[in-house]
Protein backbone atom coordinates (compact mmCIF):
# COMPACT_ATOMS: atom_id res chain seq x y z
CA UNK A 1 0.00 0.00 0.00
CA UNK A 2 1.79 3.20 -1.18
CA UNK A 3 0.87 6.04 0.96
CA UNK A 4 2.57 9.82 0.84
CA UNK A 5 4.70 10.97 3.97
CA UNK A 6 1.52 13.84 4.20
CA UNK A 7 -1.18 10.61 4.29
CA UNK A 8 0.70 9.18 6.77
CA UNK A 9 1.18 12.09 9.12
CA UNK A 10 -2.92 12.61 8.62
CA UNK A 11 -3.49 8.58 9.36
CA UNK A 12 -1.51 8.66 12.06
CA UNK A 13 -2.14 12.03 13.96
CA UNK A 14 -5.87 10.98 13.23
CA UNK A 15 -7.81 13.96 14.41
CA UNK A 16 -5.96 16.14 16.61
CA UNK A 17 -8.78 18.70 16.17
CA UNK A 18 -12.44 18.91 18.49
CA UNK A 19 -14.71 15.55 17.92
CA UNK A 20 -17.80 17.30 17.06
CA UNK A 21 -20.93 16.88 14.43
CA UNK A 22 -21.83 19.81 12.83
CA UNK A 23 -24.85 20.53 15.03
CA UNK A 24 -22.06 20.93 18.44
CA UNK A 25 -22.52 17.65 19.80
CA UNK A 26 -20.06 15.14 21.02
CA UNK A 27 -19.19 12.66 18.32
CA UNK A 28 -19.09 8.90 19.25
CA UNK A 29 -16.60 6.99 18.24
CA UNK A 30 -16.80 4.46 20.35
CA UNK A 31 -19.84 3.05 22.80
CA UNK A 32 -19.71 4.51 26.01
CA UNK A 33 -16.53 3.44 28.45
CA UNK A 34 -17.94 0.62 30.64
CA UNK A 35 -17.05 2.86 34.13
CA UNK A 36 -18.09 -0.47 36.37
CA UNK A 37 -15.66 -2.70 34.53
CA UNK A 38 -13.06 -0.04 35.38
CA UNK A 39 -13.85 0.16 38.95
CA UNK A 40 -13.54 -3.87 39.19
CA UNK A 41 -10.39 -3.57 37.41
CA UNK A 42 -9.12 -0.72 39.76
CA UNK A 43 -10.63 -3.20 42.55
CA UNK A 44 -9.00 -6.43 41.26
CA UNK A 45 -5.56 -5.02 40.21
CA UNK A 46 -4.92 -2.89 43.61
CA UNK A 47 -1.83 -3.68 45.18
CA UNK A 48 0.78 -2.45 47.60
CA UNK A 49 3.74 -0.68 45.77
CA UNK A 50 1.78 -0.49 42.40
CA UNK A 51 -0.24 2.49 41.65
CA UNK A 52 -2.99 3.19 39.12
CA UNK A 53 -3.44 5.87 36.33
CA UNK A 54 -5.00 6.42 33.46
CA UNK A 55 -3.61 7.59 30.18
CA UNK A 56 -6.07 10.03 28.37
CA UNK A 57 -5.88 11.70 25.03
CA UNK A 58 -6.29 15.52 25.61
CA UNK A 59 -6.00 15.79 21.87
CA UNK A 60 -9.50 14.48 21.11
CA UNK A 61 -10.99 16.13 23.34
CA UNK A 62 -9.25 19.91 24.38
CA UNK A 63 -12.63 20.27 27.38
CA UNK A 64 -10.74 17.12 29.28
CA UNK A 65 -7.87 19.38 30.59
CA UNK A 66 -10.68 21.26 32.37
CA UNK A 67 -12.38 18.06 34.16
CA UNK A 68 -9.12 17.02 34.66
CA UNK A 69 -7.93 19.64 36.91
CA UNK A 70 -11.87 20.38 38.09
CA UNK A 71 -11.31 16.39 39.45
CA UNK A 72 -8.39 17.49 42.05
CA UNK A 73 -7.05 13.78 41.06
CA UNK A 74 -3.13 13.96 40.91
CA UNK A 75 -1.85 14.69 37.28
CA UNK A 76 0.47 15.16 34.50
CA UNK A 77 1.04 16.34 31.09
CA UNK A 78 3.37 14.00 29.42
CA UNK A 79 4.22 17.34 27.22
CA UNK A 80 5.26 19.33 29.79
CA UNK A 81 6.25 16.48 32.57
CA UNK A 82 3.79 18.57 35.12
CA UNK A 83 0.60 19.95 35.65
CA UNK A 84 1.64 23.48 34.82
CA UNK A 85 2.33 24.64 31.07
CA UNK A 86 -0.19 27.20 28.95
CA UNK A 87 -3.60 25.81 28.77
CA UNK A 88 -3.29 25.52 24.88
CA UNK A 89 -0.45 23.34 24.95
CA UNK A 90 -1.90 20.97 27.87
CA UNK A 91 -5.25 20.78 26.41
CA UNK A 92 -3.67 18.93 23.69
CA UNK A 93 -1.25 16.84 25.46
CA UNK A 94 -1.52 13.27 26.61
CA UNK A 95 -2.74 13.41 30.32
CA UNK A 96 -1.53 11.07 33.51
CA UNK A 97 -4.06 11.17 35.87
CA UNK A 98 -3.12 8.60 39.46
CA UNK A 99 -6.71 7.05 40.42
CA UNK A 100 -7.39 4.45 42.87
CA UNK A 101 -10.46 2.25 43.49
CA UNK A 102 -11.68 4.91 46.40
CA UNK A 103 -11.72 7.18 43.58
CA UNK A 104 -14.92 5.88 41.76
CA UNK A 105 -17.27 9.21 42.20
CA UNK A 106 -14.21 11.24 40.73
CA UNK A 107 -13.19 8.97 38.04
CA UNK A 108 -17.11 9.10 36.84
CA UNK A 109 -17.66 12.68 36.72
CA UNK A 110 -14.19 13.16 35.23
CA UNK A 111 -14.82 10.40 32.22
CA UNK A 112 -18.83 10.45 31.84
CA UNK A 113 -19.24 13.76 29.43
CA UNK A 114 -16.14 12.15 27.16
CA UNK A 115 -17.75 8.52 27.18
CA UNK A 116 -18.09 7.84 23.82
CA UNK A 117 -14.33 8.84 22.79
CA UNK A 118 -11.46 6.02 22.78
CA UNK A 119 -9.41 8.55 25.01
CA UNK A 120 -8.64 6.42 28.04
CA UNK A 121 -6.51 3.42 28.93
CA UNK A 122 -5.79 2.00 32.84
CA UNK A 123 -1.36 1.71 33.27
CA UNK A 124 -1.29 -0.08 36.97
CA UNK A 125 2.63 0.32 37.54
CA UNK A 126 5.08 0.95 40.76
CA UNK A 127 6.73 3.87 38.81
CA UNK A 128 5.64 7.81 39.94
CA UNK A 129 3.84 9.73 38.10
CA UNK A 130 6.82 11.61 36.98
CA UNK A 131 8.83 8.75 35.91
CA UNK A 132 5.74 7.22 33.85
CA UNK A 133 5.21 10.81 32.34
CA UNK A 134 8.89 10.58 32.29
CA UNK A 135 9.09 6.95 30.17
CA UNK A 136 5.84 7.95 27.58
CA UNK A 137 7.38 11.47 26.42
CA UNK A 138 9.62 10.25 23.47
CA UNK A 139 6.26 8.25 21.91
CA UNK A 140 5.23 11.48 21.39
CA UNK A 141 6.74 12.14 18.05
CA UNK A 142 8.95 9.41 16.32
CA UNK A 143 11.24 8.58 13.43
CA UNK A 144 8.95 6.16 11.23
CA UNK A 145 10.48 5.08 8.22
CA UNK A 146 12.73 8.27 7.81
CA UNK A 147 9.68 11.07 8.38
CA UNK A 148 8.78 12.18 11.93
CA UNK A 149 5.31 11.59 12.89
CA UNK A 150 2.82 12.70 16.09
CA UNK A 151 2.30 8.77 17.59
CA UNK A 152 -0.94 8.90 18.85
CA UNK A 153 -0.69 6.26 21.17
CA UNK A 154 -2.70 7.83 23.92
CA UNK A 155 -5.92 7.22 21.75
CA UNK A 156 -7.14 3.66 23.22
CA UNK A 157 -7.32 2.42 19.46
CA UNK A 158 -3.89 3.71 18.28
CA UNK A 159 -2.46 2.03 21.67
CA UNK A 160 -3.58 -1.41 21.08
CA UNK A 161 -2.13 -1.31 17.06
CA UNK A 162 0.86 0.03 18.68
CA UNK A 163 1.01 -2.89 21.13
CA UNK A 164 0.64 -5.45 18.68
CA UNK A 165 3.80 -3.69 16.47
CA UNK A 166 6.35 -3.06 19.10
CA UNK A 167 9.40 -5.94 19.68
CA UNK A 168 10.68 -7.01 22.62
CA UNK A 169 13.01 -3.73 23.66
CA UNK A 170 11.02 -1.50 22.53
CA UNK A 171 7.47 -3.21 24.24
CA UNK A 172 9.93 -2.67 27.21
CA UNK A 173 11.32 0.61 26.90
CA UNK A 174 7.50 1.73 26.69
CA UNK A 175 5.52 -0.20 29.24
CA UNK A 176 8.55 -0.50 31.22
CA UNK A 177 7.78 -2.20 34.98
CA UNK A 178 3.96 -2.19 34.28
CA UNK A 179 2.15 -4.58 35.69
CA UNK A 180 -0.86 -3.88 33.77
CA UNK A 181 -2.72 -2.14 30.55
CA UNK A 182 -5.91 -1.82 29.72
CA UNK A 183 -7.75 -0.21 26.56
CA UNK A 184 -11.60 -0.26 26.36
CA UNK A 185 -13.42 -2.16 24.03
CA UNK A 186 -14.89 -0.01 21.21
CA UNK A 187 -18.51 -1.50 21.92
CA UNK A 188 -18.53 -1.01 25.72
CA UNK A 189 -17.83 -4.78 26.93
CA UNK A 190 -15.14 -4.04 28.89
CA UNK A 191 -11.27 -3.33 29.06
CA UNK A 192 -8.82 -5.86 27.69
CA UNK A 193 -5.61 -6.30 28.73
CA UNK A 194 -2.02 -5.35 26.16
CA UNK A 195 0.80 -7.81 25.76
CA UNK A 196 3.48 -6.57 28.64
CA UNK A 197 7.40 -7.09 28.05
CA UNK A 198 8.88 -9.93 30.67
CA UNK A 199 11.37 -7.62 31.94
CA UNK A 200 11.48 -3.90 32.10
CA UNK A 201 13.76 -1.48 30.19
CA UNK A 202 15.13 2.02 31.02
CA UNK A 203 13.39 4.68 28.76
CA UNK A 204 14.17 4.84 25.39
CA UNK A 205 15.57 7.97 24.61
CA UNK A 206 14.50 8.11 20.28
CA UNK A 207 12.32 5.63 19.39
CA UNK A 208 12.28 4.50 15.65
CA UNK A 209 10.17 2.59 13.72
CA UNK A 210 10.93 0.88 10.97
CA UNK A 211 9.10 0.55 7.51
CA UNK A 212 7.00 -2.54 8.24
CA UNK A 213 5.73 -1.12 11.67
CA UNK A 214 4.88 2.43 10.18
CA UNK A 215 2.96 0.89 7.53
CA UNK A 216 1.30 -1.31 10.21
CA UNK A 217 0.07 1.16 12.06
CA UNK A 218 -1.16 3.20 9.09
CA UNK A 219 -2.87 0.31 8.20
CA UNK A 220 -4.29 -0.60 11.56
CA UNK A 221 -5.94 3.51 11.94
CA UNK A 222 -7.28 3.12 8.27
CA UNK A 223 -10.80 1.99 9.13
CA UNK A 224 -11.05 4.62 11.48
CA UNK A 225 -9.63 7.31 9.61
CA UNK A 226 -11.93 6.74 6.66
CA UNK A 227 -15.34 6.70 8.75
CA UNK A 228 -14.03 9.88 10.36
CA UNK A 229 -13.86 11.46 6.95
CA UNK A 230 -17.40 10.17 5.32
CA UNK A 231 -18.97 11.10 8.79
CA UNK A 232 -17.85 14.28 8.65
CA UNK A 233 -18.53 15.01 5.33
CA UNK A 234 -22.23 13.54 6.14
CA UNK A 235 -21.64 10.76 3.72
CA UNK A 236 -22.59 8.06 6.93
CA UNK A 237 -24.48 8.70 9.87
CA UNK A 238 -24.04 5.88 12.28
CA UNK A 239 -25.20 6.75 15.67
CA UNK A 240 -21.63 5.74 17.08
CA UNK A 241 -19.06 4.89 14.25
CA UNK A 242 -17.87 1.66 16.17
CA UNK A 243 -20.42 0.05 14.74
CA UNK A 244 -19.83 0.87 11.20
CA UNK A 245 -16.07 -0.68 11.81
CA UNK A 246 -16.25 -4.07 11.29
CA UNK A 247 -17.99 -3.90 7.55
CA UNK A 248 -15.42 -0.84 6.73
CA UNK A 249 -12.20 -3.36 7.78
CA UNK A 250 -13.89 -6.19 6.17
CA UNK A 251 -14.05 -3.83 2.69
CA UNK A 252 -10.59 -2.72 3.40
CA UNK A 253 -9.43 -6.65 3.56
CA UNK A 254 -11.20 -7.31 0.49
CA UNK A 255 -9.66 -4.26 -0.94
CA UNK A 256 -5.88 -5.59 0.29
CA UNK A 257 -6.48 -9.04 -1.19
CA UNK A 258 -7.27 -7.47 -4.66
CA UNK A 259 -4.11 -5.45 -4.51
CA UNK A 260 -6.39 -2.14 -4.77
CA UNK A 261 -3.90 0.86 -3.55
CA UNK A 262 -6.08 3.61 -4.74
CA UNK A 263 -7.03 5.35 -1.68
CA UNK A 264 -10.43 6.73 -3.22
CA UNK A 265 -10.83 3.05 -4.57
CA UNK A 266 -10.54 2.00 -1.02
CA UNK A 267 -12.94 4.91 0.24
CA UNK A 268 -15.81 4.21 -2.37
CA UNK A 269 -15.58 0.90 -1.88
CA UNK A 270 -16.17 1.14 2.51
CA UNK A 271 -18.87 3.48 1.94
CA UNK A 272 -20.40 0.80 -1.07
CA UNK A 273 -19.76 -1.61 2.27
CA UNK A 274 -21.74 0.80 4.47
CA UNK A 275 -24.64 1.39 2.12
CA UNK A 276 -28.17 -0.22 3.34
CA UNK A 277 -28.71 -3.30 1.79
CA UNK A 278 -31.51 -3.57 -0.96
Amino acid sequence: MELTAETNLNVITLRDKPLRKKQGAMMSLIHPLNLSALQALLETHAQEGVQAYLLLDGALAPRLLKAVKKSRLPWCSVFTQSDQGPDDLLSVSPLLVACSAQDSASLHTLLTPFAGLPLASVWHTPESLHALAARLRPWCVVEADGSFLNLRYPDARRLRDLDRVLDDTQRAQFFGPAHGCHVPDRYGEGWHPLSLPAQSHAPALKVVLDAAQTHALIRAAEADEILFQLHFHQRIQPAVLADAYPATETALLLADAQNQDSIPQRIAACLAALQPQA
